[in-house]
């Protein structure tokens, strides 16, 4: 059996919903970035404050968040067991997050554009 459905949508709605999902995109982007401050690792806070500094970058649905330090990549891959110099800091932070509240920080962003 074979079954081909074709949906045809109307221009103006399918505009709305390309803003739509390049805003919710970008808030959980920004979101994950703002719950994941205070596990950033925070020595000299020169990695959290580029972070923050930085904010969301990108551009159409394609949106990134990072640490832009010359040493943010060696410290996001410090093993687990790493004796943090600010408790609360751990490792792959923004993973953590992710990994932790993104099923909570989608239903929120989505919830809040009444998708």
């Amino acid at each position: 059996m074979k079954c081909d459905v074709e949906f045809k949508i109307n221009p103006i709605v399918r505009r709305r919903l390309i803003k739509a999902s390049d805003k919710i995109t970008y808030e959980i982007a920004k979101e994950t970035l703002l719950q994941s401050k205070k596990t950033i690792p925070m020595r000299t806070g020169n990695m959290r404050r580029s972070s923050i500094a930085s904010g969301v970058k990108g551009s159409n649905v394609d949106y990134y968040i990072g640490s832009f330090t010359s040493y943010a990549s060696r410290v996001w891959k410090f093993p687990d067991n790493t004796h943090w110099t600010t408790p609360g800091t751990n490792n792959r932070w923004y993973s953590r997050i992710w990994r932790q509240r993104g099923h909570h920080i989608t239903t929120n962003i989505i919830g809040r554009n009444k998708l």
